[in-house]
């Protein structure tokens, strides 16, 4: 998608320095190609709200930067500013305790979620404001939530002017920023002199990788270490037609032919029904899944016809008379049955743990639809015939 398909949304952190709002703005429009931001959002206590009102929208600063280089926003609102709150609904003025600093983690994991949702924008976001807790929430929720297209940035002054509250942005024309030193002289800065640089810092992309249903940022993350524990420490899966049996790390199953032979239909779609061959990993692909209606038809009972022979060392005929049985309604309820089986019996040789989920026969709906698969990773599959 161009980038101009995108809406671009800028999301900041801030505390008592509301310089780093019209820092970022700069620095994206210095970018090449220039950004311009259409919404902004900034997470800050009710003094970091004060201090930007006073000074970006009161004295004007926003409007003069806007102004002097041309760019057509953003406007800051009062739906800019998102609020820690206590859990009273109390605005903070600052983040003091464990809870206020716990809740501060939630409200951005719940902000970045949410505007991740909406496919057509870009989130630029910038660590370089607020607390440092504040900046390790911000770039957290957006590893676990930014898409392939979402920026994370923190912003770059020069030293001298990075501590001057006069100075909010570098001005298209010198200016003199003067102040009085603690000995009586006076100490004078040229804008011209000055850098601010938007850098942009990579990270780990988790977004549809992981399928995360908690509310609060300590779930989340306790959510996601699991499923990337699973996925990290997943056995190996293998299927031995002449032992029947199954052998998921050091755990054997033996399954009876007829069950041994739907199993191994459905690992095989794993490679037959591949839709990225050339990603070494599934994570939580599910195209691979089918209907069951796909898996009566003729092609697909002949493979099974074939494997259930192999069970048997090869005897010709041996599958004509079982899957006469399994075509059509007659075969769509017999597999319910055996994957009803061969489900519990992964289950149980498991001890029914979370990585059970991984080598049953699943489920999902889609578009009106239920399809059945296995969430085990292709790579981790082996098919032993003899």
């Amino acid at each position: 998608m161009p980038s101009n398909a995108f809406a671009e949304v800028l999301i900041c952190v801030s505390g008592s320095t509301p310089q780093i709002v019209t820092e970022t703005i700069y620095g994206l429009a210095m970018q090449n190609p220039p950004v311009q931001a259409d919404e902004i959002y900034i997470i800050t206590t009710s003094f970091g709200k004060r201090q930007i009102e006073e000074t970006l929208v009161k004295k004007g600063i926003l409007n003069r930067l806007t102004g002097e280089y041309g760019l057509h926003g953003p406007a800051i609102k009062q739906s800019s500013f998102v609020i820690i709150k206590d859990h009273e609904g109390n605005e903070i003025d600052d983040i003091r305790t464990e809870e206020e600093n716990s809740l501060t983690g939630d409200l951005i994991a719940s902000l970045v979620r949410t505007l991740a949702q909406d496919s057509g924008t870009r989130l630029h976001c910038c660590l370089a404001g607020g607390r440092k807790t504040m900046s390790f929430y911000l770039g957290a929720a957006l590893q676990l939530f930014g898409r392939p297209w979402d920026k994370l940035y923190h912003v770059l002054v020069t030293p001298e002017f990075e501590s001057r509250p006069e100075f909010f942005y570098k001005p298209r024309e010198n200016k003199v920023i003067e102040w009085k030193m603690q000995d009586g002289s006076t100490k004078r800065l040229n804008t011209d002199d000055s850098e601010v640089i938007l850098t942009e810092l990579p990270f780990i992309r988790l977004w549809n990788k992981l399928e995360l249903q908690g509310k609060s940022f300590g779930e989340l993350v306790a959510e996601g270490q699991a499923e990337l524990d699973t996925a990290i420490v997943q056995p190996d899966l293998a299927v031995n037609l002449t032992e029947r049996t199954v052998r998921i790390g050091a755990h054997v199953i033996e399954m009876v032919p007829v069950q041994l032979m739907l199993y191994l239909a459905f690992l095989r779609q794993k490679a037959e029904r591949c839709t990225r061959p050339e990603q070494p990993y599934c994570n939580d692909c599910t195209d691979c899944f089918v209907t069951l209606g796909e898996m009566v038809t003729n092609q697909a009972l002949a493979r099974m016809g074939t494997d259930y022979e192999a069970i048997y060392g090869g005897s010709p005929g041996k599958a004509g008379e079982l899957l006469e049985h399994w075509k059509g309604n007659d075969g769509i309820r017999v597999i319910r049955q055996n994957r009803s089986k061969i489900n519990g019996a992964i289950r149980e040789a498991l001890s029914n743990t979370p990585l059970a989920s991984r080598y049953i026969i699943d489920s999902i709906k889609r578009y009106g639809d239920t399809r059945y698969g296995v969430r085990a990773e292709k790579g981790k599959i082996e098919i032993r015939i003899r």
